[in-house]
């Protein structure tokens, strides 16, 4: 789960998440999966947030005009 942060704790806006399953035994390639999934994940969450500031950035400057 990528979230932002507010004052609460754990009660940000969730921006992205992801649910897998790994059922090997092998600690290192479980945090490999994960982490490959984490990078996919930050990128997505990126992009939703920037999509998101240029879409308020374009709302208020069309309410000005």
């Amino acid at each position: 789960t990528v979230q932002l942060i507010d004052e609460s704790i754990g009660g940000g806006t969730i921006v992205a998440q992801r649910e897998f399953g790994y059922y090997g035994n092998d600690r290192n390639e479980g945090r490999a999966k994960l982490h490959e999934i984490e990078h996919q994940l930050y990128t997505e969450a990126i992009n939703i947030i920037l999509k998101t500031q240029k879409k308020r950035s374009h709302n208020e400057s069309m309410s000005i005009c």
